[in-house]
């Protein structure tokens, strides 16, 4: 079984855990960053990730949404709460996006969470 829309990726060759109606899956465990993913760019953060630990022993927790809604934070709440920090990686703007839903989830933990995105700037047709 191949996970929606990422082609090539096995879910038997991945740790996986996932939620209930599997909108949401964690890919790796880590301890020093959560990676959150969505769509297409599941390939990029895995590879990233393997960079990461190479290179400077950077363990990271990597978390899938195959859709943002409905928006489902059990997995990244769970997974935030260790690491105190994440990134999200998607292909849509960040207003709107999956960064703004995992934004306004982190406020549910009581000690501040560093994060960053990489997405599509926001910007107004002329």
């Amino acid at each position: 079984m191949m996970l929606w829309r990422v082609k090539g990726i096995q879910l038997s060759d991945l740790n996986i855990e996932k939620n209930e109606k599997q909108y949401c899956y964690k890919i790796e465990d880590g301890e020093h960053l959560t990676i959150v993913a969505l769509g297409n760019q599941l390939k990029s953060t895995l590879e990233a990730s393997k960079i990461l630990k190479a290179q400077n022993n950077i363990k990271c927790d990597i978390i899938y949404f195959n859709t943002i809604r409905p928006f489902d934070p059990k997995i990244f709440l769970k997974s935030i709460n260790k690491t105190k920090k994440f990134i999200c990686i998607e292909e849509l703007s960040k207003t709107g996006g999956l960064y703004e839903d995992c934004l306004k989830s982190s406020l549910k933990i009581p000690e501040k969470i560093n994060s960053s995105h990489i997405s599509i700037n926001d910007f107004i047709h002329d």
